[in-house]
């Protein structure tokens, strides 16, 4: 075989293993029931069992139960399958259709008082487990209650109802609240009349009060109004399906505040293929004025807090996908979060988290169902209101009629903005600094100067001080020729050489050995007494012939060379 030949076992184990990796295709391909060439989601037999015997048939063929393929466990599946229906992780096919009613009789419980608008949902049960009176017919006027709220099947309508603690005894705060407590609305569709009874509740807690002592009278005259306004709602009906089949849906939440209470209500917009458009009230929050008294812009804010929760949950609840959100107020945000203080800005960042600042627009304040919840009203104010059930009119018209989202802004409101501060420190620059661009540079070039300076002012000194011809000579107990009348400079050790003073001697001190070794000298100051020691004698010119230089005095100037150290 020559240098340049191919080995044909290269060519043989290639082939080998794309032969295997075929059949490994072949053998995913190929179902686990009937061993036939086609994937196990596909086979007539495993289409044809209930979820119940697809389970056990997987289980017996060691599938994993997330992709139904074999070689690895439905914790170490890579496909992150999960079931159409219920959302875990299992196939779709899997998936067990188990009837809540089913599931809980095996429990013991079983569900009871089944009602409905459709009558042949209720055939197949039995009378007893059934709520209305008759499940071969729909009894007019028969109301089914459901979370605190009556229901009509036949009509489809939601009433509320008003003999709700009738009762002329309920003059204490325990009873009031029980009361209260009874006229139950968890949509909030009654909200601009709950409202009034909460903040009945904000009156009462602020009197501190025992729960049996009786009210005052004023609170009790405030609590028989609205229990007899109450018996109006009995005329007072909502449909329970508000949507249009194969339409369109807009939500329109509108917010509102005031200085007792603050509110949002949320409407749904639908629009069918015909054109034609209903608007329909899905819930409505409300909460009255916090103790600690804020100002209208705050509450104005805590109440778009509010809409936004609420649109959240109710798109949330509701399951659907709006063509498009709105939210109307009577105020705006026009700047971003870290502009404010702290209060707004926290509030304006949770806006903002669950809106777009886009989706906002301005709505006057007689158009907006919202202002409704902020001041409160009575039921026969509210019977006669058509905002609150049907929202504002311009609503049912297309956009192009309603109110201007740019609103005039108004000058005299007084802007919670963050106030931003910094230390600044203005000095101007020294023209020295000018001399050079090296701050080392500049360092030496000062060095030289100050050196000139001193240089300077110690020549100056010594001038001054002395005649041009004098020197110092120091002063030893063995060389203390001391005459009175002579010149010294007496050392200071807290000041400079140049600075010393000049004193005269007026008397000498000798000792027992005749060796004067304290003066007491005149200075300008005064006259103190000094040692010797402490003193340097201030020489004539003709006594400088004898140590001014090395050569008896031959030598007026002495010549010192320059040393240089390499």
């Amino acid at each position: 075989m020559s240098l340049t030949e191919q080995p044909t076992h290269t060519r043989r184990t290639n082939f080998t293993r794309t032969t295997s990796f075929a059949a490994t295709e072949r053998d995913n391909h190929r179902c686990h029931l009937c061993n036939m060439t086609h994937i196990l989601t596909k086979c007539q037999r495993f289409l044809a069992m209930n979820p119940a015997h697809r389970y056990r048939a997987a289980l017996d063929a060691r599938l994993c139960l997330n992709c139904l393929r074999d070689g690895h466990r439905a914790r170490d599946c890579s496909s992150q399958y999960k079931c159409r229906h219920c959302n875990l992780a299992h196939h779709t096919m899997l998936h067990s259709h188990i009837a809540p009613a089913d599931l809980l009789a095996k429990g013991g419980f079983e569900l009871r008082k089944w009602t409905s608008n459709h009558l042949p949902v209720l055939s197949g049960l039995s009378a007893e487990l059934i709520a209305t009176r008759s499940s071969l017919q729909l009894v007019p006027n028969e109301t089914v209650k459901t979370f605190g709220i009556s229901w009509k099947p036949e009509s489809d309508e939601l009433c509320f109802d008003s003999n709700v603690g009738v009762d002329g005894a309920t003059s204490t705060m325990r009873s009031i609240l029980s009361t209260i407590a009874k006229m139950y609305d968890p949509l909030g569709l009654i909200a601009p009349i709950i409202v009034r009874a909460k903040m009945l509740i904000q009156e009462l807690w602020l009197l501190k009060s025992g729960w049996d002592d009786p009210v005052p009278h004023l609170i009790y005259n405030k609590w028989k109004a609205i229990q007899g306004d109450w018996q109006s709602l009995a005329e007072f009906k909502t449909n329970r399906y508000v949507l249009l089949p194969d339409s369109k849906i807009e939500l329109h939440t509108f917010v509102d505040a005031s200085e007792d209470a603050y509110g949002a209500c949320i409407y749904a917009r639908c629009k069918n293929a015909k054109g034609e458009a209903r608007i329909s009230l899905l819930a409505s929050k409300s909460r009255v004025a916090p103790l600690k008294r804020l100002t209208l812009p705050r509450l104005e804010l805590s109440a778009a807090v509010l809409a936004a929760h609420l649109h959240h949950r109710v798109k949330k609840a509701m399951q659907i996908v709006p063509v498009e959100s709105f939210f109307w107020s009577d105020s705006t945000i026009a700047s971003p979060p870290n502009t404010w203080k702290t209060f707004v800005a926290n509030r304006v960042a949770e806006v903002q988290h669950y809106s777009h600042p886009r989706q906002w627009r301005h709505v006057p304040g007689r158009s907006n169902p919202a202002d409704l919840i902020s001041r409160g009203m009575s039921a026969t104010a509210f019977k006669q209101n058509p905002l609150w059930s049907s929202g504002p009119d311009w609503l049912a018209h297309p956009a192009s009629h309603w109110p201007s989202s740019n609103p005039k802004p108004i000058d005299d409101v007084d802007l919670e903005t963050r106030q931003v501060s910094a230390t600044v420190v203005c000095a101007q620059t020294h023209p020295w600094f000018d001399v050079s661009s090296s701050f080392l540079r500049l360092v030496r070039i000062f060095a030289h100067c100050l050196r000139f300076v001193h240089n300077t002012r110690h020549k100056t000194r010594s001038q001054r001080l002395l005649p041009h011809t004098a020197t110092t000579k120091t002063i030893t107990p063995d060389n203390n020729n001391i005459l009175i009348g002579r010149m010294v400079i007496l050392m200071d050790e807290s000041l400079p050489t140049t600075r010393w003073p000049l004193a005269r001697v007026i008397e000498t001190h000798p000792g027992e050995d005749n060796i004067v070794r304290v003066v007491t000298l005149k200075t300008a100051k005064g006259i103190v007494t000094r040692p010797i020691t402490k003193t340097h004698l201030v020489l004539q010119p003709e006594e400088l012939t004898d140590w001014k230089t090395p050569d008896n005095g031959h030598r007026m100037n002495l010549w010192i060379p320059t040393i240089w150290y390499y």
